[in-house]
């Protein structure tokens, strides 16, 4: 049986994103009067594909790709399309696909709302007014994310918080999802994890603590899948730079290269938007600069670069738990592999070889005091 491929799309800025929007189920009825309409495609089986919340000024949509790997094994002859500005808002990029990837694949492509069919134009997309269209479609785009990030510029200075799930040790208010309310149940882990470090307590002895005692970590706590759900030093750390805890709120840390990247760039600190006060603290101004004051005396100064690459580098892994141990220089002290998960022992474990090339290494060994061993 003949198919046709519908592609419908609907980006995050237009509109409800309950389910199908109402604008993918207009766009369906619009192709479907379609086909309706033209005795070809009687007969025809539909395929849809949907991208519902997707921006159009990237092809990095699911529903695309999996349509676009359909176009390379050569199981779609026909796309319908609404209009341009539903397939993409980048017009150099749709311009390659209508006019030069589509037709080498023999794939007839439709833009429904433009009256465009590239089997009625031979000669690909040489007119004037489809490129136009594209154009006029990309800088709408462009228009629409500078507006949205001036929006998101004026909240942020107001102190409104943007994360999708609040820091740990708050909760979003549920009459209002920009302000942060004490998560009372790990308040006192929060507080705990502070106290112990200003006492004089490592980071790493805190994290073997809570292991001990279950304590869940924050991503787990969250209801993050990621993470081991094992407390590490790097954990600790996180919570004691966090500026959160002292009541303030910091916007701005990062943005997006240019319209449609999916990468951020970080800001450098001084433009960083910092509100205080606009929720309750948890641990004083005072107690936080206390604690930054000796992560910055303390901090190790670990050499990375390339000289210090080690030949069992990416080979090693640990006797025990199997995970991949990492190769690390300490200045003044000795060098060694490291394996990052060796906290949830209550027992702290001398790791030994395992290497990929040369098969399984000795089990591990306890020990009560070297986390690392060198390997010569």
């Amino acid at each position: 049986m003949n198919t046709i491929d519908f592609y419908l799309r609907l980006s995050l800025e237009d509109g409800d994103q309950q389910d199908e929007s109402n604008s993918i189920t207009s766009q369906r009825e619009i192709l479907k009067d379609y086909i309706r309409s033209r005795e070809e495609f009687t007969g025809f089986q539909i395929r849809e594909h949907i991208d519902d919340g997707y921006t159009g000024t990237n092809f990095n949509r699911p529903a695309f790709q999996k349509m676009l790997a359909l176009v390379k094994k050569n199981e779609v002859k026909t796309i319908l399309v609404k209009d341009l500005s539903r397939f993409a808002r980048d017009y150099i990029e749709s311009g390659a696909y209508i006019e030069q990837i589509f037709p080498f694949m023999q794939v007839r492509f439709i833009s429904v709302n433009d009256n465009y069919d590239s089997k009625n134009n031979e000669n690909g997309i040489s007119s004037l007014e489809i490129p136009f269209k594209n154009l006029v479609y990309d800088y709408y785009s462009k228009d629409i994310s500078q507006k949205m990030r001036s929006s998101v510029r004026v909240r942020q200075d107001k102190g409104y918080y943007f994360g999708s799930k609040a820091p740990y040790g708050y909760v979003k208010n549920e009459k209002d999802h920009h302000q942060l309310i004490v998560d009372e149940e790990v308040r006192p882990i929060v507080e705990e994890v502070f106290t112990r470090y200003l006492s004089g307590e490592s980071m790493l002895v805190i994290a073997k603590d809570f292991n001990e005692r279950e304590v869940l970590t924050p991503a787990k706590y969250i209801g993050l899948k990621r993470g081991s759900g094992i407390w590490t030093g790097q954990i600790v750390r996180y919570l004691l730079t966090q500026r959160v805890y002292t009541g303030a709120i910091i916007g701005g840390k990062t943005r997006v290269y240019e319209v449609g990247s999916d990468h951020r760039q970080w800001m450098d600190s001084k433009d960083w938007i910092i509100r205080e006060d606009m929720h309750e603290a948890i641990i004083s101004q005072e107690d936080f600069a206390k604690v930054q004051n000796r992560l910055s005396s303390n901090a190790k100064h670990i050499s990375r670069e390339r000289k210090h690459f080690h030949i069992l580098q990416d080979k090693v892994y640990c006797g025990k738990c199997h995970h991949k141990m990492s190769y690390t220089v300490y200045y003044g002290k000795n060098d060694g592999y490291c394996c990052s998960y060796r906290y949830k022992e209550k027992e702290l474990w001398l790791h030994e070889r395992k290497d990929k090339s040369f098969g399984t290494g000795r089990s591990c060994v306890k020990g009560n005091s070297a986390l690392h061993r060198k390997l010569s």
